[in-house]
Formats: structure tokens, sequence, C-alpha cells
């Protein structure tokens, strides 16, 4: 779409400035297409016109210039125009056209002062300016009318006018005759539309014409004195300004118990209220001309009398009356010709329950709704309204209803009750031929509880319900959206922050949608795990993620293999194998996938359990034992690891030997290059943990101890994490 862009036609200073105003200014701002140029516009005002440098206009706008000093003429060059005129002379010649200057244009310590009044117009140039702010704006080209049509398909009576651009319009009403005067600011008419014919009652002819250089005047002729509108719409092509006037009525008809008015257009702005003694309907219709006042006597068995009449010409208002035999409520419906108005008759035709709760009417009528605390029951009565449903219960998929119940309450009033699980926040909207109930989750409680591997978040809602978790890196945030559910923050008592939670916010983030929010200020970076457990989210929050991590823990001996014996014949193959699932359970809640060469008291061969490990392509791999020897005397921890070890086995290696050592707090025996098969055969880093001697008896009680598997498993799962942790900084 062409940029507008115009000049500072004096229409600039003569239309739209005063000169009186200008004289007594300081200083113009000049702006083209929105552009400054300057803020000091050296200008010269004489008669009724204003003259500027002509070198403003070469050096912003496209515009040839050619001097011929022999005879002081101008010559300047613009699209399909070429214009001359000579300094000191009243006359410019436009292409073969001769216009007069209001003012000579002359020399000015070397600038030539031209006057735009005729020059601007004679460019095709459109001047914008704010006289209380000093500004004048140019812009170039001319928007152009492509079509004009009648507008009145039902919508609207009046006209659409269809320019390729944006452009201002100004409007005037004018009595004797009755008109509409439109004027479109920087249009052309670059052609005659001498085939349109107004279609309406209210418009009696449409004309058009080039009022100016810059300005396109439409005017409408009316019938009779009307009010109207300019509507402004956007579309591929441009823009279409919609002329809207005033609908006529033209006539009342009675067709039974309804009544029927006809009109030039809808009828869409109507207000009924009703009277009692005498009982009477009032129909208030504004925007609307009435052609003609009538009184009717009608005998049914409703109506008793009829009147419409001209209620307001300021605004026009048009008023129904209707006299009636019994009470009873009515509705207005809009037609293309009209109006039509008539009694009530909705009838509840369905329930149904597809995401939310739908309930089907043949039309729409407001329900009053209530909802009972005592039983948590939403109350939905329908007035005017009939129900012809057999069933009284229906089918539904909801963990916020209980139970659905409809009834005929009385004569006139149909309720539905939806029972629910608790105080459920509710909304009803009308879509197309239903009420959809739409009811809202709820945010009941927020608990911390904290242990040293991952901190628990325990969102309570009154019903289970979906969850979109986001993250902030700086600020460490853990964001939590709830759709779908309402959040009190008043109702809400949170926990105090705890483990890697510094702070916790609630809110209701948004309505519409309805979306709440739980906000985790978080001192350092962690991984999230969520699940929905019954009416719970549950987030475990670990310090460090092993997602896509995969790593076999190898539980040693089992079965027919018992390992080394105890003091107390404690064999080493059962308290290594409750190590092992306890630590498969804390990598797993990091994110870990966890191979287990056993969970069982079962036998694996060694080989077995290396093909495992190989097969799955286990980033690590780590042998659980106790320790045995002939001494019972020997203690302390130890690691093994192949003979010829690369870096990352080693540190493996050394972290989870540390961590065992400084919590247990045994004696550290180092780690120790051995060749033992499920070293030697793996191809991932791999150790083999010896984690404290069964054949000692003191620390043989120890591993009869719970509290010990915890901490050894703990501690092998610190050692793994800080691995991993060291993996990620040097990747």
């Amino acid at each position: 779409m062409p940029k507008k862009i115009g000049l500072i036609t004096i229409l600039l200073i003569v239309l739209l400035f005063n000169v009186s105003t200008l004289a007594n200014a300081n200083s113009i701002k000049l702006k083209v297409n929105d552009g400054l140029v300057t803020n000091d516009l050296n200008y010269k005002l004489a008669q009724d016109d204003i003259l500027i440098p002509l070198h403003v206009l070469t050096e912003n706008l496209p515009l040839k210039m050619k001097w011929y000093g022999s005879i002081e003429t101008i010559k300047l060059e613009y699209k399909d125009k070429s214009i001359k005129f000579r300094l000191g002379g009243t006359k410019l010649q436009v292409n073969n056209k001769l216009l007069n200057f209001s003012v000579a244009p002359y020399r000015e310590n070397d600038q030539f002062m031209v006057p735009l009044k005729v020059l601007g117009e004679a460019l095709g140039l459109l001047i914008r300016s704010n006289p209380e702010k000093g500004i004048v704006n140019i812009y170039q080209d001319h928007a152009r009318i492509t079509n004009i049509s009648n507008s009145n398909q039902g919508k609207a009576d009046g006209i659409k006018i269809s320019v390729d651009q944006k452009v201002p319009i100004d409007s005037m009403f004018l009595q004797n005759p009755y008109r509409v005067v439109l004027d479109l600011k920087g249009t052309a008419l670059y052609k005659k539309f001498k085939d349109f014919k107004v279609d309406s009652p209210l418009i009696k002819e449409v004309r058009m014409a080039q009022f100016n250089g810059n300005t396109v005047r439409v005017v409408l002729d009316l019938a009779t004195k009307a009010k109207y509108e300019i509507e402004e719409q956007a579309t591929g092509d441009g823009y279409d300004y919609l002329l809207k006037v005033t609908p006529l009525i033209t006539g009342v008809n009675i067709d039974g118990n309804k009544v029927s008015l006809n009109s030039t257009a809808e009828l869409s702005n109507t207000k009924i209220e009703y009277l009692n003694n005498p009982t009477r309907v009032v129909v208030n219709i504004k925007k609307a001309i009435l052609k003609e006042k009538k009184q009717l006597e009608i005998n049914n068995s409703l109506f008793k009398e009829l009147r419409i009449s001209q209620y307001k010409t300021e605004p026009n208002v048009v008023r129904l009356v209707i006299d009636l035999k019994r009470d009873i409520k009515f509705e207005a419906n809009t037609t293309e010709q009209g109006l039509v108005i008539g009694p009530i008759q909705t009838v509840l035709e369905d329930v149904q329950f597809k995401n939310k709760l739908k309930l089907n009417l043949n039309k729409k009528i407001d329900p009053k709704v209530v909802f009972l605390e005592s039983g948590s029951r939403l109350l939905i009565d329908f007035p005017m309204t009939i129900t012809q449903l057999k069933s009284k219960k229906f089918n539904y998929d909801s963990d916020l209803i209980e139970e659905v119940r409809v009834s005929q309450y009385d004569q006139t009033t149909t309720r539905v009750v939806v029972d629910l699980v608790g105080p459920v926040n509710h909304q009803l909207n009308w879509n197309g031929k239903q009420w959809e109930v739409n009811l809202f989750n709820k945010l009941t409680a927020v608990n911390l509880e904290n242990n040293e591997v991952n901190t628990k978040a325990d969102l309570q809602l009154l019903a289970p319900g979906d969850y979109e978790v986001s993250r902030l890196v700086n600020p460490k945030r853990l964001v939590i959206d709830l759709p779908n559910v309402v959040v009190n923050k008043e109702e809400i008592k949170l926990p105090q922050a705890k483990g890697v939670i510094k702070k916790i916010r609630v809110s209701q983030y948004s309505t519409n949608p309805h979306r709440g929010r739980v906000v985790f200020e978080l001192n350092e970076s962690v991984n999230t795990i969520g699940n929905v457990v019954d009416n719970s989210l549950e987030f475990k929050l670990t310090k460090f993620g092993l997602a896509g991590k995969v790593i076999t823990i190898d539980p040693g001996h089992g079965g027919k293999d018992p390992g080394a014996l105890g003091y107390s014949t404690l064999r080493e193959k059962k308290p290594v194998l409750d190590i092992g699932l306890k630590l498969e359970k804390l990598l797993t809640e990091a994110g870990a996938e966890v191979i287990m060469t056993r969970r069982k008291d079962e036998f694996i061969s060694l080989g077995e359990r290396v093909q495992l490990a190989n097969k799955v392509n286990s980033d690590i791999f780590v042998s659980l034992h106790l320790n045995g020897h002939r001494r019972s005397s020997s203690f302390g921890t130890e690691t093994f690891i192949a003979p010829n070890s690369n870096q990352q086995t080693k540190l493996l290696a050394q972290f989870i030997q540390d961590s065992l050592v400084d919590s247990l707090g045994t004696f550290d025996r180092g780690v120790k290059g051995e060749e033992l098969y499920v070293l030697e055969h793996t191809n991932m880093p791999a150790v083999l943990e010896e984690i404290v001697f069964i054949s000692n008896q003191k620390e043989e009680d120890k591993i009869m101890e719970e509290g010990f598997k915890n901490k050894s498993a703990l501690a092998i799962y610190q050692g793994i994490i800080k691995y991993f942790e060291l993996q990620s900084g040097e990747e």
C-alpha cells in the first residue's frame, strides 16, 4: 500500500492554521513523512499564503529542479507533473495548465522562497498540522477511492466507500434539505462511479466530486432527518469507510402473539421493560426513526392494544407499548428486515458433559445461579423455561462433579442442580445454543518436605489437575502453572521455605482463561520430577539432575553364591542387595535410568552382569560388596578399579570412596587397582565398592542397622552426583 505524504500546502496554514496564529508564533516544526526536518522553519507570511525555502522540498521529497538563470525560471518535475514558474511572477504552469500564485516567489540570501498554497495543490501533496504545537507534516501521494457500494445487507442502512489507504474524514449534517457531507482528506477521485445507484429509503441520492486538490467530497441527500455514524474497517486492499444512517421503521405487523417491525435495517439496540397496573410491556428502540405513528386494538390471547411512536428525537428513540391480558415475559429478535417481538418460549433440551457441563436450550435465556456452601451445591434456575428431559441424571466424567440433576421446579422454572466435590468456583458462558458451565479446580494448600537428596513440594487441589513447568536461570526460579485452577492467596497458608527453595509465592495468574501459578525462588539450579498423585501434584527438586544417564548397579553375589560370611553368619549377598535397591531409588528420583543386575536373591554370573551393562550402553557401572578377610581385625572402606583405568574411572572411584568414608566415618583404605572380571570387561567407567568388612564384628554390627544401609546408599549416590557434575562442567 503506498504511503501518504502531503506538503505544507497552505491548507495547513490557511485552512488548518489561522494566519494571525502563525504570525505570532516563534517557530514552526517541519516534518516530512513523519520524520523531523527542522525545529525552526524559515518562513514568511504574505497575504493568505506562506513562503518557505524551495530547498526544503527538493532535499526531502523526490523533486527534480532545474534553474534557468538567464530568465530566472524554475522547473520542477514530480512523477507525471512538470511545473514551471518565474521569480517575481504570479503564474505557474502545471503541464499545460496555468494557475495563479497568491504571492510571487522571490530570492532571499541565495534561497528561493516559494508560496505553498497553489504549489502544494499542484504537486498533489497532503499537509497535516497541529496548530497548538506548531507542527507541519508533509506527506506524498493521494489515496484513491476504489469503489462505492450499498451497505444495507441487514447490518446498516447506508453506503460503503473503499479507499486504497487510510485517510482522515471530516463530516457534517446539514438541513434544508437534509444531507450528510463527508470530506475525505488527501484523496483523489481518479474515476467516476456512474453505475452506482443508492438502495435505501432514507438516502435519496449520493453525489461525489473532487472538492479541491486534496479532498474528495461525498454528499448524501436524505429523505428525512436522521442520525449517522462512520465506521472504519481495514481490508486486504486498504480501508472501507461505512456511513451508517439511522434505520427507518416503515410498518408494524401482528402475527399471532408476535409483533414484527419492518425497517430499512436491523434494529439491534433495544431494551424491554415491564409495568404493572396495567400489565404492559414497553420496548424502547434506540437509534431508529418512525415513519408513521400508529395505535392498534387487538383481540388475541395475550394482547389488548398496541401503540408505537417516536418517543425521542435527541437521541432518536422509537417506543412500542403493548397492553397485555396477563403477565408474561417477552424477547426481541433482530432480523434483516427489522425486529420481531414475542413471548419467551424456552426449552432445556439436553444436558451434556464434554470437558465442561453443557446445558442445551432452544434459545438463550439468562439463568439465576446460586451456590450453596452447605453440601457444595450449584443451583441453576432458568425462568420462563420448560424441560422435556425424561432422564433426571446424566453421564459425565469430571473429578469436580459428583452428580447432576434436572427438574421442573415450577410451571415456569427449570432447575439444574450440580453437586460438587467442594467449594468449586464456576462461570457460565453462552456459546451457540448452550450455556457452558465452567468449573475451576482450586489450589487448597502447599506443603514442603526436605531430606538429604531432594526437596519435595506437594500442591494440594480439590481434584486431580494438569500442570505446566517452566524455569528461569537468572534469577533461579521454578514456575508451575495450573490451568483451569483458582488461587485464593488469603486462604492458603504457605509453609516456611526449606532445602533448595528460599521463597514461595502463589497467585491467580490470569482469569481469562483461569490459570493459577506457584513460584519457587531457588537457591541453586535443580532437576524437577513431577507426578499427579490423587488430588496432589508432587514435585521432587534435586540439586543436580541425572536425566539421560544410564547407570548399572550390581549388588554382588546372590543365590547359590552367598559372598563373604559375617562374624555372626550374616551373608554378604543380602545387605548389598538392600543397599543397591535404596541406591536405585535415589538415582531414579534424580532422573537416571537405573539397570539392576539383580533385584532379588538369585545367582547371576559375572559374564551376564557385564553383558547387561554393555548392552544398554551404561554411563557408569557400580558393583556393591562387603569385604571379608581371614583376619577379623581387618576394617575400613576401599574401592577397586581395573589397572590402567582412565582418568574418568579414577575420578568416579575417588568421589565414591571419599563420600563413603566421610559419611560412614570408616577407615580410608583408598582406591586400588585389581584385575577383577566385572572391571576388566565393562566398556564404561566401572568401580567395585567394598563398603566395610563383614568379617569384622564391629562393622558387621553396623551393617545390620537400617540407618547404615541408608547412609551407604546416600554416600554412593552423592559420589555419583559429584562425578556427573564434574563431567557436565567439563562439557
